[in-house]
């Protein structure tokens, strides 16, 4: 009896360890396929992370891209109004200057008729006023040639610097402009303190200088116009002030422009101060102004020694 317990018994025990061993392969096969999966898990993960950033990345680029867009767009606008403007001052420039032109020619015409005259010459005054007259409308289109032409020569040339004496050149200037501002019965005062020798192309700072002092005096009927010029640190400070018609706050932020006129009846380019703040600039310096309406201006530019 005992025997056949034994012989039934085995394949019992075969069948049960075989299925152990099943059990075990299949838990080690789960595991195997379960750490797989993990890894795949971990992995795609990873990979869908890089994609996320890569599209994040490509998110930022877009926005990016939109804003530069917006900033090309704002530019292109900016420029397209400046444009537009520059081509309604320039038609005004040309409609003035035509008419600065135009204008004293037709007088100078008109008293040449009259000079014809023969009868004329026995009124003395009167030949007077014609003559005196003759001398203003030359004087006026010769000022209007001579400040285009030079703004033609100033514009085409090279900067050419040495060492210039700019106390000699301001003082110059002064002289230059005294009789004008004479026969506005203006004071023309000026205080020029001794001044080191700067690096700087002569004409064109000559330029500035006289352009500056100009507009002084054509912009002021009463009163006076104050020139002064000292050291400051390691800066030359050139000053005019006056007395004249300042300049209103609607215009202060396009005194600098070409072609800009603050006041249209009074004969000019309108391109001086435009001219005079590159030559400023060109000269490592910087140009600006203070004004009010009725009260005057006063005209600061600062260039450096060195």
């Amino acid at each position: 009896m005992m025997d056949k317990i034994v012989v039934i018994s085995e394949p019992i025990s075969v069948i049960f360890l075989f299925i152990i061993m099943l059990a075990a392969l299949a838990i080690v096969i789960i595991e195997q396929w379960k750490q797989s999966t993990d890894r795949k898990i971990k992995e795609r993960t990873i990979q869908l992370r890089g994609l996320l950033k890569e599209r994040e990345k490509e998110k930022k680029e877009l926005e990016n891209m939109h804003a530069a867009l917006l900033n090309m767009m704002e530019d292109l606008n900016e420029s397209y109004e400046e444009l537009r403007r520059t081509d309604v001052l320039k038609s005004r420039f040309i409609r003035d200057m035509s008419h600065e032109l135009k204008t004293p020619v037709a007088v100078i015409s008109g008293n040449i008729q009259l000079l014809r005259d023969k009868r004329i010459y026995t009124n003395r005054k009167r030949l007077e006023e014609v003559l005196d007259m003759l001398d203003r409308n030359i004087k006026r289109l010769e000022g209007t040639i001579d400040e285009l032409l030079n703004i033609s020569r100033l514009e085409s040339l090279d900067f050419v610097f040495k060492k210039v004496n700019i106390s000699k050149i301001i003082k110059e200037k002064v002289k230059e402009y005294e009789p004008i501002a004479k026969a506005k019965n203006l004071k023309l005062v000026y205080k020029v303190e001794p001044l080191p020798k700067i690096m700087a192309d002569a004409e064109r700072i000559g330029y500035a200088i006289g352009n500056i002092i100009s507009n002084a005096i054509k912009f002021t009927d009463k009163g006076y116009v104050k020139i002064e010029a000292r050291k400051k640190g390691n800066e030359i400070i050139f000053k005019v002030k006056d007395t004249g018609r300042g300049i209103p706050k609607k215009d202060t932020d396009k005194v600098f422009r070409k072609f800009y006129k603050v006041y249209p009846e009074i004969p000019g380019t309108g391109i001086g101060l435009s001219v005079t703040k590159e030559i400023v600039e060109a000269h490592g310096g910087r140009i600006w102004f203070k004004s009010k309406e009725g009260k005057g201006s006063t005209f600061i530019f600062a260039i450096p020694i060195k």
